[in-house]
Order: C-alpha cells, then structure tokens, then sequence
C-alpha cells in the first residue's frame, strides 16, 4: 500500500514502530561499544603482562606456525616477534634438533595434550645455542577441534 493511501492512524503507527527500532538499535550500538572497549581494555591487559613476563608467549595454529609471539622473543633468540611470525619452532632449531621436536610435536598434536616442559635447542639469531624449555596447552574451536597451541618458552641456563 502506498502512503498516500494510508490512513493517519497507520502512518502514525508505522512511525511509532520506526522510533521503537531505531530505539533498539541505538540501544544495540551502545552495547556493541561497551563490548568493543571490554576487548579493548583485555587486548592491553594481555599485552602488558606478555611484556612484563620473563617467559616468551607464543600461539601457533595447527601447522605449528607462530600466530603470535610475544616480545621476550628478543631477549631470548635475537629476533623482533615480526621476524617470527609466520615461521615455526622448528626453523628455529638446528636441523637433527628440528626433527626430534617435530616428531614429539606430531604426537602431542595427535594426543591433542598439552606439551609440559619439552626442552629444545634452539638457533639465537647470532648463531648461538640456547636451550629453552617449552610448555603449552592445545587451543580448540568452538565446535571442538584443535586448531593450534598457545603456550610459553624460557630459557633453561
């Protein structure tokens, strides 16, 4: 029906409805912003206690590849996270020592257990040794499946 063909009652109610919704909406808005400063504010609490923390966080997906890593990774490895992201443990480590981990990372994978303090050689970008000492635990989707590790590293010396 037209609105020329409307009666004043039933533009008056098509209005009345439109301020209800609009009404609604604002009200969504301002909760969609509570909820947008909520994360916020818990992005930047992560942040600064992967900061503050002496340990080397990390997330990596399924595939084993750095999704985040956390700043200490300069002070342990030499490298800026950026220079991380992307790569995986194992291209960190000497090869015989990338192949080791691989195989016992393959059988956590399968287990879909948490790693407990797997020690592991690992390449400083300078060349050197270090020795770290690895713990994480399996993050899942909302249906259920494994779909990476989040977890810390710290040096052992």
């Amino acid at each position: 029906m037209k609105d020329q063909d409307k009666t004043k009652d039933q533009l008056i109610n098509e209005l009345d409805e439109m301020r209800q919704r609009v009404a609604e909406l604002e009200t969504m808005e301002g909760e969609r912003k509570q909820v947008e400063e909520k994360l916020a504010e818990s992005e930047q609490h992560f942040r600064s206690l992967t900061e503050s923390t002496s340990d080397w966080v990390w997330e990596t997906d399924i595939d084993g590849v750095y999704t985040y890593v956390g700043p200490r990774v300069k002070e342990l490895l030499g490298y800026r996270p950026e220079e991380i992201i992307g790569k995986t443990p194992f291209d960190l480590m000497p090869p015989e020592e990338a192949k080791r981990v691989a195989a016992e990372f393959q059988a956590y994978l399968e287990s879909q257990k948490p790693i407990i303090r797997l020690e592991n050689t690992n390449l400083h970008k300078d060349g050197h040794l270090v020795v770290l000492e690895t713990s994480g635990v399996p993050i899942f989707d909302g249906n259920g499946r494994l779909c990476g590790y989040r977890g810390i590293d710290r040096d052992c010396m």
